[in-house]
């Protein structure tokens, strides 16, 4: 019999979604999550989950999670040797892709500029408030917080990399966000989510996959009646309804 996992050291972990869904699938996504979790754990990835550990005891005194560099606490809220562990977990993270982020008065930039792109779909966004979303290749979670702002029932992100999860938990565990919930899933299981959500967004990920269409349908199954599916993708301008996949992989297609 396998030990349990020490989910404990993920810091904090929202009351599962998946009890407010009725879901045929409910216990087969719980199964594939379980499975998942547990290269949470891996070696490989120890240094992430000890860099989150080394930071549990920070609590900020603001968050501002409706701005382009999202707020969590301030340079006060912190004892110099609160400040040193930060410097050195915040580094164990870098490179970091998504942001900006402000943590305690540390300042993050980010590789991409997620706060741009936010303005660009969210302008094209239904109202969140009350609804059920799902954030498919969420990364470490900059647009699920940006997301949290506006009151969703829930957010779901979808994101198979587990050094991703740990970055998402390490703000998860300072902001404790009971909405907000991150599964090591791909875009390839949401087929397994019939009907369940409001508002799918698939931000710069449709592109890598070598089965475009398909994924597409397999989002479209898990919109609820009336839902709305976001895509930002690379493509060719046209009118013409065609499809083209390239015979090789493409930005580490699978």
């Amino acid at each position: 019999m396998n030990a349990p996992l020490p989910l404990e050291d993920l810091g904090y972990i929202a009351p599962d979604y998946l009890e407010q869904c009725e879901l045929q699938e409910a216990e087969q996504i719980r199964t594939l999550r379980a499975e998942r979790q547990a290269n949470l754990f891996a070696e490989r990835f120890a240094c992430y989950k000890d860099a989150v550990k080394n930071v549990s005891d920070l609590r900020p005194s603001v968050v501002d999670l409706d701005t382009a560099s999202l707020q969590i606490g301030r340079a006060e809220d912190l004892s110099d040797d609160q400040k040193r562990r930060l410097d050195e977990t915040l580094d164990v993270f870098c490179p970091w892709k998504k942001g900006p982020f402000s943590c305690f008065g540390v300042d993050i930039d980010a590789e991409w500029r997620s706060d741009w792109k936010w303005d660009r779909v969210f302008a094209h966004s239904p109202p969140l408030e009350g609804k059920r979303i799902a954030d498919i290749g969420c990364h470490n979670g900059y647009f699920m917080f940006r997301m949290a702002a506006h009151n969703p029932q829930f957010v779901v992100g979808i994101e198979p990399y587990p050094k991703n999860q740990w970055m998402f938990q390490l703000f998860q565990q300072w902001l404790q966000l009971d909405n907000i919930h991150f599964d090591l899933l791909g875009v390839e299981h949401m087929d397994l989510f019939e009907g369940c959500f409001d508002v799918i967004y698939c931000l710069g990920i449709l592109y890598h996959h070598t089965d475009p269409v398909g994924l597409l349908r397999k989002m479209r199954y898990a919109l609820a009646p009336g839902g709305t599916l976001i895509v930002d993708c690379q493509g060719i301008p046209g009118d013409q309804p065609v499809s083209l996949v390239p015979r090789k992989r493409y930005a580490k297609a699978r």
